[in-house]
């Protein structure tokens, strides 16, 4: 199953308190806007961007109280999306928890925990040697490069030189735009092998040469900082240095997932009923061979209609229909579910979903759900599930157009959107070869009848002369461009086509340009409005809402723009 590849953990962590926004009688501080956008990242954004992001982050979190007050997340769809996405997360918990930590060294994890509260400035000078993966392609042996560094470290008598002493010597492909430094790195931020070595030296140091996949580094630490992990409870400094501590077996983790799933599966005795899934293949491969893309078939109403009773799988002494099944697929959206178009992919899908339903149990078994990252990713979960139920709550409840308000529409808008462009009518004598066309081109010219060679000869609509249907200039370009200066009743000279055809193209008309009636376009114009008092009634509604909320910036935080 190697949920690793498939579920991506998203934790995002912060420091500081400082308010940023009081909404409703709650104080929203700057930790929770960086759980929502990164510190780093905001920092680096302007005025307008700041902006647009605070905004935002408003807009989601009165969302939130006004779908309580509203009572919309006791829908029942709500509650069954929040949890399967939180169940979903405890697979992943599962796997990383049972799987992932067991291979972590433990002198790593200490190592994690006594420098997650630092930042250092790091500078380097790289070697590269032959096999390394350093972009460049190298003759050295990795004891010639080792040997270069060590000589370019003795002739680095001071640490001030050192990134002319990079732009000199290092290999690293950036090295021109940023002379060697690397800027201020955080534990989990780079390669493992090289991470728990730079981290072992202090301020001011310049390190022995450092071994990893890419070479040999020599390595300044210039300064050293708190990071932001500093001023974290424990339990979410814990959280942060378990997962940045994973980076150092990633590696690992397809083999050890692969392992744990094989012999968890023997453990459980875990079979199928072979007979079963032959005739569950045989409706798959039929409902498949349906469709232009295989990917678009949703399978789940299609084995809802099948009549088969009976256990399709055995494991851990209890049997699991194709009832049980369904119910796992509609945890997922059609796209995230396994692939499932023969029987070795069949049975692969439903091995997953049997070891996801054993990751839930063990996971809650264990209390992975009361743990700091569940938690936050929870919270996480359902602002955004509360936010986008808000969101479908004001389109559907946005007022439809009325006819007056799309006959205005029109009146204002037919001159440029609801024009009819000037279009051309032609008739195409299309032939497959040059000699065929300049053949009847001579034809033409001797006086023969366009229509009546058309007829006889056309790739196109020979029954009606070539006739086509008319078209404006953004359309069939080089047929517009061969008809460049024709009066009508003239014809082109010969012309290569798109497909490498010839033609020769005769101009029977040019119909004018022209408004096209409010009939024709009014489901267009209907549509346009609707969009339009869609996002005038989520503004109308959020600017209530603030209003509603007392929302108030902290000017000490962000001062917004003056206009």
């Amino acid at each position: 199953m190697n949920p690793f590849f498939y579920i991506i953990i998203f934790l995002c962590f912060s420091f500081a308190n400082q308010n940023v926004v009081s909404i409703g009688n709650r104080n929203y501080t700057e930790s929770e806007l960086y759980e929502f956008y990164p510190k780093s990242e905001w920092q680096r954004l302007g005025d307008s961007q700041k902006s647009n992001l605070l905004n935002d982050y408003i807009r989601r979190s009165v969302a939130v109280l006004e779908t309580k007050e509203l009572n919309l997340h006791r829908n029942p769809s709500v509650a069954i999306k929040l949890r399967n996405r939180n169940d979903k997360f405890l697979v992943n918990r599962a796997y990383e928890q049972f799987v992932a930590m067991p291979l972590i060294d433990p002198d790593y994890l200490e190592l994690g925990r006594k420098n997650i509260s630092r930042e250092i400035l790091v500078s380097h000078i790289l070697i590269g040697y032959e096999g390394s993966e350093l972009p460049g392609g190298f003759s050295r042996s990795k004891d010639e490069a080792y040997q270069l560094a060590s000589s370019i470290l003795t002739d680095l008598n001071d640490s001030s030189m050192f990134s002319e002493v990079a732009l000199q010597h290092s290999e690293d492909p950036g090295v021109k735009q940023n002379k060697g430094q690397l800027g201020w790195i955080y534990w989990g931020k780079v390669d493992p092998d090289f991470q728990k070595e730079v981290f072992q030296l202090e301020a001011g140091s310049v390190s022995d040469p450092i071994l990893t996949k890419f070479g040999y580094h020599i390595v300044y630490i210039e300064e050293e900082r708190e990071s932001e992990a500093a001023v974290y409870t424990n339990d979410k400094k814990e959280e942060r240095v378990n997962y940045a501590s994973m980076g150092s077996v990633r590696h690992l983790l397809k083999d050890a997932a692969d392992n744990y799933d094989r012999e968890l599966l023997d453990a459980g005795g875990f079979a199928l009923n072979d007979q079963l899934l032959e005739d569950i293949t045989e409706i798959i491969v039929s409902e498949n061979s349906r469709s232009t893309y295989m990917n678009n078939v949703d399978l789940v109403p299609v084995f809802e209609d099948l009549q088969i009773t009976g256990v399709v799988a055995v494991f851990g002494g209890k049997g699991y229909g194709l009832s049980w099944f369904i119910n796992r697929m509609k945890k997922s959206a059609p796209s995230k579910r396994p692939q499932m178009t023969d029987k070795t992919t069949l049975k692969h899908a439903l091995r997953t979903f049997v070891l996801q339903y054993h990751a839930e149990r063990l996971a809650k078994e264990k209390g992975l759900d009361g743990s700091f990252g569940f938690k936050a990713h929870t919270s996480s979960v359902e602002k955004e599930v509360y936010y986008n139920s808000f969101i479908r709550y004001l389109v559907n409840n946005a007022p439809e157009p009325t006819q007056s308000q799309m006959m205005e529409y029109y009146e204002q808008n037919k001159s440029d959107k609801y024009v009819d462009l000037e279009k051309v009518s032609v008739r195409n004598l299309k032939v497959k070869t040059k000699p065929e066309i300049e053949k009847l081109y001579e034809e033409l010219k001797g006086g023969a009848d366009f229509d009546e060679l058309a007829k006889n000869h056309s790739l196109i609509n020979r029954e009606n002369g070539g006739k086509m249907q008319p078209f404006d200039k953004s359309t069939y370009k080089i047929i517009n461009e061969a008809l460049k200066g024709l009066s009508i009743g003239e014809y082109t000279e010969p012309f290569e086509t798109r497909d490498r055809h010839w033609a020769v193209v005769i101009l029977d008309d040019v119909l004018p340009e022209k408004i096209l009636p409010f009939d024709r376009v009014k489901t267009r114009i209907k549509t346009a409005l609707k969009k339009i008092n869609q996002d005038n009634h989520k503004e109308d509604t959020f600017n209530r809402l603030k209003t509603k909320y007392h929302v108030t910036v902290n000017p000490s935080f962000y001062k917004y723009p003056e206009s």
